[in-house]
Order: structure tokens, then sequence, then C-alpha cells
């Protein structure tokens, strides 16, 4: 962006929340345009590209790790994991990503990635009910 727009001014509140709303990989749904000063003006900034280069690239070390985690899976087993494999987290939200992904599995013979049905919270739920579970003196 400060090569693109060098006198924009933007906060990282304001990038986070552009990232946030409109993070995709692959193929745009349109372009992606924000407002933000230039030299004072509100000006309208199209930053579908830097947004895409962004967050592409996290694809490359998730579907890594993804697959590093799925040859850690006892071998009769490894065939059903990798079509179930399901995302959580906010990144998970990120548009084209579990396609993304199912790309990166089909060089292991293919595989089924999906999000969970609360991605921002499924972390936290999960860490609540491991807490709940524990012995106090744990």
């Amino acid at each position: 962006m400060r090569e693109r727009y060098p006198d924009a001014q933007v906060s990282m509140h304001m990038v986070r929340e552009w990232k946030e709303g409109n993070s995709f990989v692959g193929k745009p749904k349109g372009r992606v345009t924000v407002e933000a000063p230039v030299k004072g003006k509100p000006t309208e900034l199209d930053i579908t590209a830097e947004l895409r280069t962004a967050c592409e690239s996290l694809v490359g070390p998730v579907a890594e790790t993804m697959v590093d985690l799925v040859a850690r899976v006892e071998p009769e087993y490894q065939q059903r994991v990798r079509q179930n494999v399901m995302l959580a987290g906010c990144c998970s939200l990120i548009a084209g990503l579990p396609e993304a992904l199912q790309v990166a599995l089909e060089e292991f013979d293919g595989g089924r990635v999906s999000r969970v049905s609360d991605p921002v919270f499924a972390g936290s739920d999960g860490g609540l009910s491991i807490a709940t579970d524990a012995a106090d003196s744990d």
C-alpha cells in the first residue's frame, strides 16, 4: 500500500478492518475499494491486488502445515482425515481459502476442506471446554 499510495494516511486499525472485511484468495468477486485520506482529502483506493497478495502469502505455509499434520496421523486414517479437514479461527474466514487448500491436497490423492460453523469462537469454545473438564490441580 505504501508503494502504490505513498501519500495515503493509513493506520493499522484501518488496514485490519479492510483485511477482516474483504480478505480473499483466488479470483476476486470484484474490486476491493476503501476510503482513506490522501493529503487530507478522502480518497477511494483500489486495494484488490495488495489484499490478494497479502492473503495468498498465507496459503503456502498453511498448506504445508496441513500436509505435515496429516502425515503424522496413523497411515490407515490419513485418507479419512484428508476428507475432513476443518478450518477454524479468523483466518479461516478468508474467502477462497478452503478451495485453495483443497488444491494443495490434490497432490496427496485429494481431500475436502471446510470451515467450522463458528470459526471465530471455535478455539475459545474448545479451550473453555477443556478448562471446564480439567481437574482443579491442572
